[in-house]
């Protein structure tokens, strides 16, 4: 474990050696319309000052530096109860909320605590975005998440750009619809190993193992569809006339837009948008995550003996 951390600290002096010198200086002028006018702290202006934070944090967020420069996410400085947090905010495609938190960490590097996250959140104006709940929630979060990677893979190799879902609700009956991007490609015909679990506890031998199962890709975007419809529909006294999801393969992302009809007579419409980002690396650190907690459980020392 010290070695991992030395060698992180010295990666991030090197980032800040390099990037001291090449400097560039990061577009920051949106941001700031869509911050507060006025909170303690800044959005990180350059390369220079990214590889300087993340070597307080003993954190590589250079990284992120192509994405600050294609104007996906921003890194943000709070100082807040005498400490200074760290925030990456990222775009939405929402016009009523344009921005969502994604990361807070903790003066050293540590992530913020779920209790420490409302305040930076107030200051910044930005809703935070529900977690899922224990660990059973974690997982399968996880799994969604690897899932949703290695179906957007298979979909990219096959020369896919975009899967478009349609559900209308109104008027009845509901409706779906599924179409592709070339069209010319039958996705009934394709397949991916789905995962269905992983192994992280005592004695598998194989710790981050995952167990997997043969899916066919179309049945399995259609459930992953209608679940995220689901979960997104639930408007109470406001209901979706339409859903429609977006997997899109070129930007690596997921939008979801709803539609609400809230004026019959004027044909007036809401229109809500979320955006979900398609992680090509989260299966790679969901299991260097596991076998890592599985390694510092085992170096624990041992409990005295009863007597």
């Amino acid at each position: 474990m010290e070695n991992r951390t030395e060698n992180n600290r010295l990666l991030c002096i090197r980032d800040l050696q390099k990037h001291t010198a090449a400097n560039v200086r990061y577009d920051i002028s949106a941001w700031r319309a869509l911050l507060p006018g006025k909170f303690p702290g800044y959005v990180v202006p350059s390369s220079r000052r990214l590889a300087a934070v993340g070597l307080r944090l003993q954190r590589r967020l250079i990284t992120r530096h192509d994405r600050i420069i294609h104007g996906e996410l921003a890194i943000v400085c709070v100082f807040l109860n005498r400490m200074r947090w760290v925030v990456e905010v990222a775009r939405t495609c929402d016009p009523d909320m344009p921005l969502e938190i994604c990361l807070i960490w903790r003066p050293g590097g540590a992530s913020a605590k779920p209790k420490e996250e409302p305040p930076i959140s107030q200051v910044l104006g930005i809703p935070l975005k529900p977690r899922p709940l224990g660990v059973a929630g974690l997982i399968s979060y996880r799994l969604w998440g690897i899932n949703k990677a290695r179906a957007s893979k298979v979909l990219s190799v096959a020369g896919i750009s975009q899967v478009l879902y349609r559900h209308e609700l109104s008027p009845l009956p509901p409706s779906s619809q599924l179409t592709v991007t070339p069209d010319t490609v039958d996705i009934s015909r394709l397949a991916f190993d789905e995962v269905t679990g992983i192994s992280y506890m005592r004695p598998d031998a194989a710790v981050g193992a995952l167990h997997t199962a043969r899916c066919n890709l179309h049945d399995w975007l259609m459930g992953f569809f209608e679940a995220r419809r689901d979960l997104y529909c639930q408007i109470p006294d406001r209901p979706v006339r339409l859903c429609e999801i977006r997997f899109d393969m070129k930007a690596w992302l997921i939008h979801t837009k709803l539609t609400v009809r809230t004026d019959e007579a004027i044909g007036q419409a809401v229109v809500r948008s979320f955006t979900d980002r398609i992680d090509r690396s989260i299966e790679a650190i969901t299991i260097s995550e596991i076998r890592s907690h599985v390694n510092r459980w085992e170096e624990r020392p041992a409990a005295p003996a009863v007597p």
